[in-house]
């Protein structure tokens, strides 16, 4: 699994994250229901739940979207895999509250992978409009959509756990070592 983060501008946060896990993991790790077992498009239909719960979130914050905040979900192939593609544009804005919320641009893609895997990858932009930062996250996804969907390599093999040891009598932790 990975993070990018971009840290140039502290009044820009930026981050691409991705993660293959078999699907009850995500469905349930995010609160979603499972896709039906006969579904034709089963990463539209958790992306339809996505889409649900973060208008009730941000509606929840005092956000009002637009009605074009949304692009998606829509099909899309990543890697020669199929997937679905969902994207939130939220624009700047002052609630009511006095508190400024920076907008968001949001794309989360999820690829049906063998084995009832999917991948996840996330690209979440908040900070001054830049469009050309979207442009980058494509780029990226086209260079490294191999890598950021490779199935997660299932072990059934028993892990064989180290043995404790004791501590000596005499060893004791100090603040200096535990920061170390």
């Amino acid at each position: 699994p990975g993070v990018l983060m971009a840290g140039a501008d502290p009044a820009i946060i930026a981050q691409i994250a991705y993660r293959s896990m078999p699907v009850d993991e995500f469905t349930e790790g995010s609160g979603f229901e499972a896709p039906a077992e006969d579904s034709e498009t089963p990463a539209i239909d958790v992306l339809e739940q996505l889409r649900a719960t973060l208008t009730e979130q941000l509606s929840a914050q005092g956000i009002t979207l637009p009605d074009d905040a949304f692009t998606g979900p829509e099909a899309v192939e990543i890697a020669g895999k199929p997937g679905a593609r969902l994207r939130l544009l939220a624009p700047a804005t002052t609630l009511e509250n006095g508190q400024p919320f920076p907008g968001i641009d949001m794309a989360i893609i999820l690829v049906e992978l063998p084995e009832d895997q999917v991948a996840a990858i996330q690209y979440t932009y908040q900070g001054a409009p830049e469009a050309s930062v979207y442009a980058e996250f494509e780029a990226w996804l086209a260079e490294n959509a191999e890598r950021a969907t490779e199935p997660l390599v299932i072990d059934d093999a028993p892990v064989e756990e180290a043995p404790i040891q004791d501590a000596p009598a005499d060893a004791t932790a100090t603040p200096e070592a535990e920061d170390e």
